[in-house]
């Protein structure tokens, strides 16, 4: 479950392995984090919203391409 100004982005399962991309609002930026199994394995930091957008996309890509089941 996300913080009140945190937002999924896209989630991505692979047998038992789950993913999920979250994009978190702050007053220095934005962060975008990806998760699995509940652990940050990546947290990157965006001074402008298209910026960490673009980012959420080229990692959902990469999920895909491993074989990941990309859900919206």
């Amino acid at each position: 479950m996300s913080a009140p100004n945190e937002t999924v982005l896209w989630s991505a399962v692979r047998r038992h392995s789950r993913v999920v991309c979250i994009i978190a609002r702050g007053c220095g930026g934005i962060d975008l984090q990806v998760t699995e199994a509940d652990v940050v394995v990546r947290r990157e930091h965006y001074p402008d919203s298209s910026t960490a957008y673009e980012r959420a996309r080229q990692l959902r890509s990469e999920y895909e391409r491993v074989g990941y089941t990309v859900e919206p």
